[in-house]
């Protein structure tokens, strides 16, 4: 629940609240009300991401605006991890989903390396930080399906990674494909593009070329990390889901 709204949703009030109107327009209400934007961090046709700071605690926030579903999203209303920012709140009305999130302060992996690279211990770090990550998501039945540099930020010994505009829950038919073509070129593996439905695999490939990009600045078909990182690299993008990895734990474990 966002702070400072009246816990209504168990009330008599609640009823006579959404007769009136949606809870995707209630929350809108209450986000021009209750918070100013401070910076409008990202936006494009499909979403807007805003920084924002609360009027009265001065606390800031995320709030995330977008295009699609938001049932995967509710999933992750008030879970805690670590490695994962806190989901307060999401609403949807008319295909439209908003997000208020917690601010993770620090940079991301991309402006972090700039082109170059970092040691073995940094990678192993943050590699087993968003492998946990990772597993709250899957344990779940969640895919993440963006996995990269700009979606993992350093705040502090910890990292977190962000943006669920993409994530979906995991799909058991393998035999259709995904209905929307989501995620970063290089990153989504190929049965993300339309080939096939995505599961947790389609994670732990991008996990891979993540790994591969921090230690070497490229990705693992123009340049792949030398030694036992290279076997592990090379087994999180096999072109085929059920050769790669199959949970995050099993990629842990080689880390």
């Amino acid at each position: 629940m966002f702070e400072g709204m009246t816990p209504v949703k168990n009330t008599l009030f609640c009823s006579i609240l959404l007769t009136m109107s949606t809870l995707y327009e209630y929350t809108q209400s209450y986000i021009r009300d209750c918070f100013q934007v401070e910076k409008v961090i990202r936006q494009t046709p499909e979403s807007t991401i805003r920084r924002l700071r609360h009027r009265q605690s001065h606390k800031l926030y995320i709030c995330r605006e977008f295009s699609g579903e938001a049932d995967a999203l509710r999933k992750l209303i008030g879970v805690q991890c670590a490695h994962l920012p806190r989901v307060y709140e999401v609403a949807s009305g008319s295909g439209h989903v908003v997000v208020l999130e917690e601010f993770i302060p620090g940079d991301n992996l991309s402006e972090l390396c700039l082109g170059g690279t970092l040691n073995e211990d940094q990678v192993r770090r943050i590699s087993l930080d968003v492998c946990d990550a990772l597993y709250v998501l899957h344990s779940r039945g969640l895919v993440h399906r963006d996995v990269k540099p700009e979606n993992v930020i350093l705040d502090g010994d910890r990292s977190v990674l962000i943006d669920f505009n993409t994530i979906r829950a995991a799909s058991l038919d393998k035999a259709g494909s995904d209905t929307r073509i989501l995620g970063t070129l290089g990153y989504a593996p190929p049965e993300q593009y339309g080939l096939s439905q995505t599961d947790r695999t389609a994670d732990i490939y991008a996990l891979g070329v993540l790994i591969n990009v921090l230690l070497t600045g490229k990705h693992p078909s123009i340049q792949l990390a030398s030694g036992h990182w290279g076997r592990i690299v090379t087994r999180c993008t096999m072109t085929s889901p059920s050769k790669r990895y199959q949970s995050v734990q099993a990629v842990r474990e080689s880390l």
